[in-house]
């Protein structure tokens, strides 16, 4: 039986130990809670969710350029394909779509081209790899055009594959398109709670608040979001169809070949006819 498919959010973000609101009440006796001068540390954090809430078990935190178990340093795409493959996928409901921006550690091609600085002889590795002879005498250029010719129309990338083998589509957003990511507007809810109620300025006081924050989030907090960000698809595919409808009536054919091969010439007739007016 095959299950409904369910869509989940995913995301990277991170906050710094002196966050805080840029408001706060205070009396004739004191000035107010002072922050740290300086930016202070980094605690990165990686968590998804949907429209059934969080999905259990898939948050990650841990501080910037500091070991965490097999964590370290920043997010890259072995830290990442990690998470997605121990904390993420193993709590997932089955056949889910999970959504995502363009980071770089999100799209890592697997067997990707060579381009033309590629040294000849990983050219040539390529080209065994994938089947396409060649002859050994081939200059490089040559060697080139052999591989933009063969190299495949529809990139693979890495994580991809690991959603698609665990029986998941992976939807990849198109680019600086935040609006269509709800775990953003997640993002700046939780932000704005801690910042409200930092008042240790410390990674572990913030890592704590989070974890509060987290915890007591439920589905009733995602599915509005959800559903703003569905609105916001139908807006944009609303607008594409009156694009295509405004868009397609002004383009100038300027002779040349049509679609079917034959030379078009009744267009550069055409525009005989209005460079012979415009001259006389």
């Amino acid at each position: 039986m095959k299950h409904q498919s369910k869509l989940q959010s995913l995301q990277e973000t991170l906050l710094r130990d002196g966050i805080q609101s840029k408001k706060s009440w205070c009396d004739d006796s004191n000035n107010g809670l002072l922050s740290p001068v300086s930016k202070g540390q980094r605690l990165i954090i990686i968590h998804a969710g949907g429209e059934i809430g969080f999905v259990p078990n898939a948050l990650l935190m841990w501080k910037s350029h500091q070991a965490s178990g097999d964590y370290h340093h920043q997010m890259n795409q072995q830290n990442y394909e990690k998470w997605v493959q121990e904390k993420l996928i193993p709590n997932l409901p089955p056949n889910s779509v999970v959504i995502f921006d363009n980071a770089s550690y999100h799209n890592v091609i697997l067997n990707k081209a060579p381009t033309s600085n590629t040294p000849k002889e990983e050219m040539k590795n390529w080209l065994d790899k994938e089947g396409i002879p060649y002859d050994a005498k081939m200059l490089k250029p040559t060697l080139y055009e052999l591989i933009k010719i063969a190299k495949p129309r529809t990139v693979t990338y890495s994580v991809d594959k690991i959603f698609i083998n665990a029986g998941h589509t992976p939807l990849r957003l198109p680019p600086y398109s935040p609006e269509l990511n709800p775990i953003e507007t997640i993002w700046s809810i939780v932000k704005g709670w801690v910042a409200s109620r930092n008042t240790t300025f410390t990674l572990s006081g913030v890592q704590q608040l989070c974890e509060e924050k987290f915890s007591s989030m439920t589905a009733n907090d995602w599915v509005p979001i959800c559903n703003r960000v569905k609105r916001i698809e139908d807006e944009y595919m609303e607008r594409e169809v009156h694009f295509d409808n405004i868009v397609d009536p002004i383009i100038i054919n300027l002779g040349g070949v049509s679609d079917d091969g034959s030379e078009d010439s009744s267009s550069s007739d055409e525009m005989e006819d209005v460079q012979l007016e415009n001259t006389d």
